[in-house]
Protein backbone atom coordinates (compact mmCIF):
# COMPACT_ATOMS: atom_id res chain seq x y z
CA UNK A 1 0.00 0.00 0.00
CA UNK A 2 1.15 2.94 -1.41
CA UNK A 3 0.47 4.60 2.57
CA UNK A 4 2.96 2.80 4.44
CA UNK A 5 5.49 2.66 1.57
CA UNK A 6 9.55 3.16 2.17
CA UNK A 7 8.89 6.81 0.34
CA UNK A 8 5.99 7.87 2.28
CA UNK A 9 8.15 6.86 5.88
CA UNK A 10 11.12 8.74 4.79
CA UNK A 11 9.18 11.75 3.95
CA UNK A 12 7.30 11.50 6.92
CA UNK A 13 10.20 10.62 9.19
CA UNK A 14 12.06 14.18 7.70
CA UNK A 15 8.90 16.26 8.26
CA UNK A 16 7.42 15.14 11.69
CA UNK A 17 8.24 18.07 12.98
CA UNK A 18 5.70 19.89 11.23
CA UNK A 19 3.25 16.68 10.28
CA UNK A 20 0.95 14.56 12.16
CA UNK A 21 -0.53 11.94 11.15
CA UNK A 22 -3.54 9.79 12.15
CA UNK A 23 -4.53 5.98 10.57
CA UNK A 24 -7.89 5.29 10.26
CA UNK A 25 -10.11 3.01 8.80
CA UNK A 26 -9.57 1.70 5.07
CA UNK A 27 -12.79 3.24 4.26
CA UNK A 28 -14.30 5.95 7.21
CA UNK A 29 -15.02 9.04 4.64
CA UNK A 30 -16.20 10.64 8.56
CA UNK A 31 -12.73 10.81 9.83
CA UNK A 32 -11.22 11.57 6.31
CA UNK A 33 -10.81 15.33 5.42
CA UNK A 34 -9.97 14.81 1.92
CA UNK A 35 -13.35 13.41 1.54
CA UNK A 36 -14.97 16.40 3.13
CA UNK A 37 -12.83 18.54 0.40
CA UNK A 38 -14.09 16.68 -2.24
CA UNK A 39 -17.54 16.75 -1.00
CA UNK A 40 -17.25 20.80 -0.91
CA UNK A 41 -16.03 20.53 -4.40
CA UNK A 42 -18.75 18.33 -5.81
CA UNK A 43 -21.48 19.38 -4.04
CA UNK A 44 -20.89 23.55 -3.21
CA UNK A 45 -18.39 24.62 -5.78
CA UNK A 46 -19.36 22.99 -8.81
CA UNK A 47 -22.72 21.40 -8.15
CA UNK A 48 -24.91 20.36 -11.70
CA UNK A 49 -21.77 20.95 -13.38
CA UNK A 50 -21.93 18.93 -17.09
CA UNK A 51 -18.47 18.84 -18.65
CA UNK A 52 -18.81 18.55 -22.62
CA UNK A 53 -15.35 17.15 -22.55
CA UNK A 54 -12.56 15.67 -20.10
CA UNK A 55 -10.94 18.71 -20.26
CA UNK A 56 -13.53 20.65 -19.34
CA UNK A 57 -13.78 18.21 -16.18
CA UNK A 58 -10.36 18.69 -15.90
CA UNK A 59 -9.81 22.17 -15.84
CA UNK A 60 -12.90 23.34 -13.46
CA UNK A 61 -11.27 20.94 -10.95
CA UNK A 62 -7.45 22.56 -11.03
CA UNK A 63 -9.71 26.02 -10.86
CA UNK A 64 -11.47 24.92 -7.96
CA UNK A 65 -9.58 23.43 -6.00
CA UNK A 66 -6.83 26.30 -6.87
CA UNK A 67 -9.56 28.49 -5.20
CA UNK A 68 -9.75 26.23 -2.54
CA UNK A 69 -6.47 26.74 -1.70
CA UNK A 70 -6.14 30.06 -1.68
CA UNK A 71 -8.76 30.64 0.87
CA UNK A 72 -6.82 28.68 3.91
CA UNK A 73 -9.34 29.62 6.71
CA UNK A 74 -12.41 27.79 4.18
CA UNK A 75 -10.19 24.85 3.83
CA UNK A 76 -9.43 24.18 7.70
CA UNK A 77 -13.02 25.00 8.31
CA UNK A 78 -14.02 22.33 5.84
CA UNK A 79 -11.11 19.84 7.50
CA UNK A 80 -12.67 20.63 10.78
CA UNK A 81 -15.89 19.33 9.95
CA UNK A 82 -14.72 15.82 9.92
CA UNK A 83 -14.79 13.50 12.82
CA UNK A 84 -11.21 12.53 13.06
CA UNK A 85 -9.58 14.22 16.04
CA UNK A 86 -7.58 16.97 15.01
CA UNK A 87 -4.76 19.32 16.99
CA UNK A 88 -5.85 22.53 17.89
CA UNK A 89 -5.23 25.38 15.40
CA UNK A 90 -2.61 27.37 15.06
CA UNK A 91 -1.14 30.25 12.60
CA UNK A 92 -3.47 33.52 11.70
CA UNK A 93 -6.27 31.52 9.82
Amino acid sequence: MIHRSGKVKEYLGKHNDRLITRRISAYSPELNPDELVWNALKYQEIPNFCPESMDDLKNAVISTMNKLKSNPARLKNIIRGSSLPLPPLTGKN
